[in-house]
Order: C-alpha cells, then sequence, then structure tokens
C-alpha cells in the first residue's frame, strides 16, 4: 500500500478474533514481543496484546512490502516505539491506541503522529480527575458545559490531549495540564495552545468518530495533512 505526505492514514480494527486468527498473528511477533504477551496474567490480556501487535505488523508490513514477521521495533527513552532504522522504512511513522475491543492505529510519511481511543466509562469520576491532569481553561469549559454533556467532554478533551502527547514521543515530561484543547466534539482543534509560550503550536488535532462510545482523536506535525480512514481485516 502507497501513503503520501499529505494524508494521515488512521485504521480501526477489533482485537475480538477467532483463536485461529490469533494464532496467525502470534506467529508472527517477535521473542520478545511473545515474552511480553506471557507475562500477563489474564488470557484476555494476553490475546489482547497479540491481537494488537499482529494488526500492527499487519498493517505496516502492507505499506512496507515486507513480511510482517521481519519488522524490527526500536523505542525511544520515553517508550514510543519505531522502525529500525536500518530497515527501508519509507519515513513511515505510526502509533497505536487501544480500548476495550478496538484498535486504532495511525499511519504518516515524515512526520510525527499519535492516535488515541478511550471508551466513555461512565463510572470514571471526570469533574475530580479533570482537576488533576486538565489545564485552567479545560477546567473552566468543561464546567460550562451542561452537566449532561460533561462526561463525554472530559473524554473528549483527555483524547485529544492524549494524541497530542503520543505524538511528541515525550510521555508525561509534557504535563497535561501544560497545554489546552478544545472539549467540544465533532471538530477539528487546528492548534495547540500552551501555556508556557505565546501564540500556538504547528500541531492539528484532529476527531474520529468511532461510534458514541468512545471518543478518539488523532495528532500530527503540521497543519498540511486530511486524515483517510481504513479498516483492517486480517
Amino acid at each position: 500500500m502507497k501513503a503520501n505526505r499529505d494524508e494521515l492514514h488512521v485504521w480501526l480494527a477489533s482485537i475480538e478474533l477467532a483463536s485461529e486468527r490469533l494464532d496467525e498473528l502470534e506467529r508472527t511477533l517477535s521473542a520478545d514481543e511473545i515474552a511480553r504477551a506471557e507475562r500477563f496474567y489474564f488470557q484476555r490480556d494476553r490475546q489482547s496484546f497479540v491481537g494488537r501487535r499482529g494488526i500492527l505488523r499487519s498493517i505496516l508490513a502492507n505499506y512496507l512490502e515486507l513480511q510482517p514477521s521481519v519488522l524490527r521495533f526500536v523505542y525511544n527513552e520515553f517508550g514510543k516505539p519505531g522502525l529500525e532504522a536500518s530497515q527501508e522504512t519509507g519515513r513511515l511513522s505510526f502509533n497505536l491506541s487501544h480500548s476495550r475491543e478496538l484498535v486504532l492505529i495511525a499511519v504518516a510519511i515524515d512526520r510525527d503522529v499519535g492516535v488515541d481511543i478511550e471508551f466513555i466509562d461512565k463510572s470514571v469520576r471526570s469533574e475530580e480527575v479533570a482537576k488533576r491532569v486538565l489545564s485552567v481553561n479545560e477546567i473552566a469549559a468543561l464546567e460550562s458545559l451542561p452537566q449532561s454533556l460533561r462526561l463525554a467532554g472530559f473524554f473528549n478533551c483527555w483524547a485529544r490531549k492524549e494524541a497530542y502527547v503520543k505524538a511528541r514521543g515525550m510521555g508525561l515530561s509534557i504535563p497535561l495540564n501544560s497545554f489546552d484543547v478544545s472539549l467540544v466534539r465533532g471538530g477539528t482543534v487546528t492548534s495547540v495552545e500552551s501555556a508556557n509560550s505565546s501564540g500556538t503550536s504547528n500541531w492539528k488535532i484532529e476527531d474520529l468518530t468511532i461510534d458514541s462510545r468512545y471518543a478518539a482523536a488523532v495528532a500530527a506535525a503540521g497543519r498540511d495533512w486530511n486524515v483517510v480512514r481504513r479498516n483492517w481485516q486480517l
């Protein structure tokens, strides 16, 4: 599959797969990935990990015209994975997020990318959590929403912030309350406003509509890109 720099591909997949499909994906994993899978206590968590990594390998291999099993991953100091530079990666970058049975994988050319998906969990005390992780402006925006919209507003904001942090590849060394994003669902956030500097950064965050149970977003460097949605099937 071909990609160009102007397109940012976002793949949606389900890890609810038949056992023979999971076995097929597991055969593409590296020894260290299999070892990681075996460390999970619960079988469902092990299967989820195998599914996620196998799907990621399947998608990336399709772009690179390689067998999934030959891909080699490296990790930066904050744990963000990338492809080993010695491979013909075609300046490919990627990011993965999962929530419950769903997996999102973003693929970009020659730009950093991050993606996040969150199940909108009604048991979460969102307004309490917001006070710990959102910026002052975001908390004010959340409190201005009607009560019926605050839970979704919190998760929309959370997904956008996570996508941005993951795109930066620096983990929580970027405090979540140090920048602002919008809480309104269904639009495009064209920039990220930092509390520590004037103006806005050269990043764009875009909502991803999955279904009403989830909030999701993708973030990437620059503003000269458009999202192309794709569905993965083995």
